[in-house]
């Protein structure tokens, strides 16, 4: 944001930088904090209809937000991440998503699209061979493409695979054997014809 100054001498007209403004948006940084705030909790239309601004100025301010973040991140000092994919559309559209799961620090530090071996590698190369060697621990569930980057990638780390997959996979496991064990080698039964 910007103003004209309007005092005497060589700055009259002058045009100046405000504090509390980034560039020529229209919103300070502390309104686009507040709207990106609110779309957090409530739809980016209704935080537009609560606040009596266009559905841009808050999309606008949520990409502002967003970019801030990115360019203020700090990435050193993470030594245990969470792998995992969540969907986001009908169908099977992916993300994978990458957490910091330190126990001093959470948060979410990438976002990519699919959940397939080359996006995973994708956020490791993100992330830098020396992060990448300082990671302890990872954590994720027992899907296979990620399973094949986090064996060869991250050998140095513990690898957590999460109960709830492990207690499905082995009741899938169990039920499926015992189920192929009971038809291996018996013939089907003959329907018995029905008295007339």
């Amino acid at each position: 944001m910007y103003r004209r100054s309007d005092g005497g001498g060589s700055e009259a007209g002058a045009v100046k930088q405000v504090p509390w403004g980034d560039g020529k948006r229209h919103l300070t940084r502390a309104y686009a904090v507040f709207l990106a705030t609110w779309a957090r909790r409530l739809s980016w239309k209704e935080v537009a209809t609560i606040f009596q601004v266009s559905w841009e100025k808050v999309y606008r301010s949520v990409a502002w937000v967003v970019e801030n973040g990115l360019e203020h991140r700090h990435l050193d000092g993470i030594t245990a991440i969470g792998v995992d994919e969540v969907q986001f559309q009908k169908g099977h559209r992916y993300l994978t998503v990458v957490y910091q799961i330190n126990a001093g620090c959470r948060r979410l530090l990438w976002v990519g699209q699919d959940r397939t071996t080359k996006t995973l590698l994708r956020f490791l190369k993100m992330l830098g061979r020396e992060r990448t060697a300082a990671l302890e621990f990872i954590c994720s569930d027992m899907w296979q493409p990620h399973l094949k980057v986090i064996a060869p990638k991250t050998g140095q780390a513990i690898h957590i695979l999460d109960r709830f997959h492990i207690t499905i996979s082995r009741a899938c496991g169990a039920a499926c054997s015992s189920r192929a064990s009971s038809y291996s080698g018996s013939t089907p039964h003959p329907i018995a014809p029905a008295d007339s």
